[in-house]
């Protein structure tokens, strides 16, 4: 286990104006990797996060713990677009005897969703402390990064990993590395390092980050 930077060097923005969670993202790798070999391609995502990643650990109290792995704030101007999905009227008339097609609600609703990006944010950058070739190998298994990748947004051209970043200590009193429980904060007083911008939010400390049962009270730089 050694500090690590990694990089994105992307094809296209990513799409939204939350972190990036490089552990969330690794996890991502690690779900590929592992369907892939299982019979049938796919695996139960409960079973992968109950797997470690190549990264080391930092503990703070009993049962109290998170992933070396940093985030990436979204940096430059924001710029608004649209995705469109139109109601699938000609194939409703082709392939079903269905008297009508509810455009107004339901699967069939006719949407336009704002989706807000940053145009030059193209070059993204986490440290971590880990296993530089296992963290690589996870990494040959993400394609995107963000929100709406089917879409095509946060396409990645090429994965970098290097040695060297920010030392283990830094992802527990640095809050800028990623985001720490409020009452560690609160206890740890001037010992923790805060960032210029920071919000209060609830969020699980390990992924799933979407797991909002093991959701607790965190502060997350901005």
């Amino acid at each position: 286990m050694i500090p690590l930077t990694v990089t994105a060097t992307l094809l296209t923005p990513v799409a939204g104006d939350s972190p990036l969670l490089l552990d969330g993202i690794l996890y991502a790798g690690l779900g590929r990797r592992t369907g892939d070999a299982a019979p049938g391609g796919w695996v139960d995502p409960r079973g992968v996060y109950e797997r470690p990643l190549p990264l080391a650990r930092v503990e703070v109290a009993e049962s109290v713990w998170w992933w070396a792995a940093s985030q990436a704030i979204p940096q430059g101007p924001e710029e608004l677009a649209y995705s469109h999905r139109r109601p699938p009227v000609r194939e409703a008339t082709r392939w079903t005897s269905a008297r009508s097609l509810n455009r107004a609600t339901g699967p069939d609703k006719a949407l336009r969703v704002a989706v807000y990006y940053r145009p030059h944010w193209r070059r993204i950058t986490w440290t971590a402390v880990g296993d530089l070739r296992e963290v690589q190998a996870l990494l040959a298994w993400i394609p995107a990064v963000g929100r709406r990748t089917s879409q095509g947004w946060g396409w990645v051209s090429h994965w970098r990993v290097s040695a060297g970043g920010r030392p283990l200590s830094h992802y527990r009193t640095h809050l800028d590395t990623r985001p720490f429980p409020a009452d560690y904060v609160a206890a740890q007083g001037e010992a923790i390092v805060m960032p210029p911008r920071a919000r209060l939010r609830e969020m699980p400390l390990t992924p799933p980050y979407y797991g909002r049962r093991r959701s607790v009270r965190v502060w997350q730089a901005r």
